[in-house]
């Protein structure tokens, strides 16, 4: 019967071990690393749990697993991309930091099948856009293209900010760069917002801010991390960048981490526009195409700007006003929009000006319109893909036999595509302005006049005044000259910026400002307090109780100080009688440098604050010995060690077998090793990860057959 159970346990903690796994969390030594690593890897993408500093883990995971680590992501997600041994996925995926990790797939371009498009989706019909061959209006809005850059010195594209993201880590996620070594990139920008200028071609929203966020190398390829890093450097800046062009994709790919960053992406605000792709069958396989927040465009081929399917072919062998036979179509297309043979902007070292086929070339034309959009109101993306499908026409005939007929882009609506715009580089004489009252470093009370001088070739419409942004009058007559009244009673007293804007009757504006004090209820001045540590001093080091005392003084007095140990209170004295003080002890802090401030707050709730650095050294623990013992059993053909230990620190250890590394375990005090059959001896011992302190050694020779 003592057979019989040691049998059935030591299956029963097999069985354990299968089905538990072991989760390690450090190596042994550099050399198991090594030895570990030369097997073979992978690229990854490792997404944390939302606690985690993501600069401090991923070195950790470096050192743990030997990680050669590409990048790193701190806004669309937390997370990086690296190169990972493959036996060390399972132990990544199971750490407790760890929300999930995934494939890097390779991604790439959506051209390549070999501007009309500009008028076939209506933009010069609709006069808010106010296309007219002059650069004296542009749309003021910002839209990144996730690309392969943009030619950033192309007279025809308001470029204001440039990136790489396929540089990788430690330099940072995107770094300063960004133009265009390939010309996808810039011809999509050419469509998305080229300039009114009666050059080259002009975009959907002219003029508007560009981005370049480079993702894809000079063959047009990528990758999973570079678009999330991509993504993670456009939702660091979605308090600017309203709208995102991914003209991009790969198939059969899902990436859960792709999929998050875009979704957090939406969700901070940023309306992102994906290419459907031309493989010619169901966007659904492509990603991110059939990501659910994205608005997917299919490709038409229109070679003359009008409906009607008349035109012959130009550039490309096609029907007119068809699907383009290239384009991918299905449920999670949104909106179709021009693609073939499209006219725009090219590197300059490529021409200036270019024409290409393809789902990337229809995207941009829906980019643009969403740039509308976002400068005419403020829409969420999905409000923003809502109107679009439902200013879209149907005028066009979808051959592609999976019986939706998805709208095509229609921006003719002036009342519902009406951006707000800015100054162009064409525009009149700006009027000039000056604020002649109060002056500029004044101090003001009760009610009083702003006034300013206007002047203007073109005369001056109207002049408003601001105080601190908020309009506080209009003076629309100027016949005795520019000026409102203001009570200054009702802004608290302290600085206030005023601003004169005037107008002239073009619609040209400039704008003036002072800086003035308002003082109407004056109270003697208060001063924040004073305070210094006193002890212990900076750069001290400390053990067991002890005193840290701070003096404080303020010209009302003092009410407390409280005393901060690492951003941990460590209490307050509201006395003060007999200095500023209280008691630490120190070995309620680990070992090593600490911060200790002290925060004083006088009568009104001023405060102030003042910090040492100090070293805690406290005498260490006695560190418990590190034992091992070992249980051999053998039945038949069954032969198991049953290995115990006690006295290992850390959440890991490695068990070694015949003075080899031979597995990590959980540090449980307890694992199993099942031995082949008829096996001889094998000795054993535990050691530390990552400390590498080690057990006494065990041999567990075998047990005569049947005992």
């Amino acid at each position: 019967m003592r057979q019989s159970s040691s049998f059935v346990r030591g299956l029963i903690l097999l069985a354990l071990i299968v089905v538990l796994g072991l989760i390690p969390t450090s190596t042994a030594s550099a050399s198991d690393i090594a030895a570990l690593t030369a097997r073979s890897s992978s690229r990854y993408i490792v997404v944390f749990e939302p606690t985690v500093n993501v600069d401090a883990f991923a070195s950790q995971l470096s050192r743990q697993f030997g990680l050669n680590v590409k990048l790193s992501y701190e806004h669309a997600l937390l997370g990086i991309a690296a190169e990972i041994p493959d036996w060390a996925v399972p132990f990544i995926e199971r750490h407790p930091l760890v929300k999930y990790v995934t494939k890097d797939y390779a991604i790439h371009l959506h051209d390549q099948i070999v501007p009309t498009g500009i008028q076939r989706v209506m933009a010069p019909a609709n006069p808010a856009i106010g296309i007219n061959g002059q650069d004296d209006v542009r749309v003021d809005v910002d839209v990144a293209i996730i690309d392969t850059g943009i030619d950033l010195e192309h007279p025809d594209l308001n470029v204001v900010n440039a990136v790489d993201c396929t540089q990788g880590w430690p330099q940072g996620v995107c770094v300063p760069g960004g133009d265009d070594d390939h010309f996808h990139g810039t011809h999509i920008a050419g469509i998305i917002g080229a300039l009114d200028n009666g050059e080259g071609t002009v975009g959907i929203a002219p003029g508007a801010r560009l981005w370049a966020v480079k993702a894809l190398d000079s063959a047009g390829e990528g990758s999973s991390s570079w678009l999330i890093a991509a993504l993670d450097y456009v939702t660091q800046h979605a308090d600017e960048i309203e709208v995102a062009n991914l003209s991009l994709g790969c198939v059969d790919c899902n990436n859960p981490a792709q999929d998050e960053a875009i979704a957090n992406a939406v969700a901070a605000g940023v309306t992102i526009v994906v290419s459907a792709g031309n493989e010619g069958h169901d966007a659904s396989r492509n990603s991110p195409a059939n990501h659910p927040d994205v608005i997917t465009v299919s490709a038409i081929a229109d070679f003359d700007g009008l409906p009607g399917g008349l035109a012959g072919f130009t550039c490309y062998e096609e029907q007119d006003d068809t699907l383009a036979n290239f384009s991918n179509y299905g449920a999670v297309i949104d909106i179709a929009a021009p693609g073939v043979c499209i006219t725009s902007t090219y590197p300059l070292e490529r021409g200036g000006i270019g024409t290409i086929s393809g789902t990337s070339m229809a995207a941009p034309h829906v980019a643009g319109a969403a740039a509308l959009l976002a400068a005419s109101g403020d829409y969420t993306p999905a409000q923003i893909r809502q109107i679009l499908v439902e200013q879209g026409t149907y005028d066009w005939v979808d051959d592609s036999g999976d019986g939706i007929h998805e709208p095509l882009l229609n921006v003719s609506n002036s009342t519902v595509f009406a951006p707000r715009l800015v100054p162009g580089s064409q525009t009149g004489t700006a009027p000039t302005v000056r604020i002649t009252s109060p002056v500029d470093g004044a101090t003001v009370s009760g009610a009083i006049t702003l006034a300013a001088e206007a002047s203007d070739t073109d005369g001056i419409a109207q002049v408003e005044f601001f105080v601190d942004d908020a309009s506080v009058g209009i003076d629309a007559d100027g016949s005795d000259g520019w000026g409102v009244g203001w009570d200054s009673a009702a802004v608290p007293d302290g600085p206030h910026t005023i601003r004169a804007i005037a107008t002239d009757t073009t619609g040209e504006s400039s704008e003036a400002s002072v800086s003035v004090t308002v003082a109407n209820n004056t109270v003697p001045a208060d001063n924040p307090p004073s305070v210094s540590i006193i002890s212990p001093a900076n750069g001290a080091t400390v053990s067991g109780v002890i005193t840290v005392s701070a003096d404080a003084a303020d010209d009302q007095g003092v009410v407390q100080v409280e005393f901060f140990v690492d951003g941990a209170s460590l209490g307050v004295d509201a006395d003060g009688s007999n200095g500023w003080a209280v008691e630490w002890n120190t070995a309620t802090v680990p070992d090593g440098e600490h911060s200790v401030s002290a925060v004083a707050t006088d009568t009104v709730g001023q405060t102030t604050s003042a910090g040492v650095q100090v070293t805690v050294r406290n005498e260490a623990p006695v560190e418990e010995d590190l034992t091992l013992s070992a249980k051999r059993s053998d039945v038949w053909l069954w032969s198991w060690v049953e290995l115990s230990w006690s006295g290992a620190k850390g959440d890991v250890v490695m068990i070694w077998r015949n003075g080899l590394p031979f597995r990590p375990s959980t540090n449980n005090g307890f694992t199993v090793d099942m031995l082949p059959p008829y096996s001889g001896a094998f000795t054993y011992k535990v050691c530390e990860i990552p400390r590498g302190r080690c057990s006494n050694e065990v041999t567990a020779a075998p047990a005569p057959i049947g005992r």
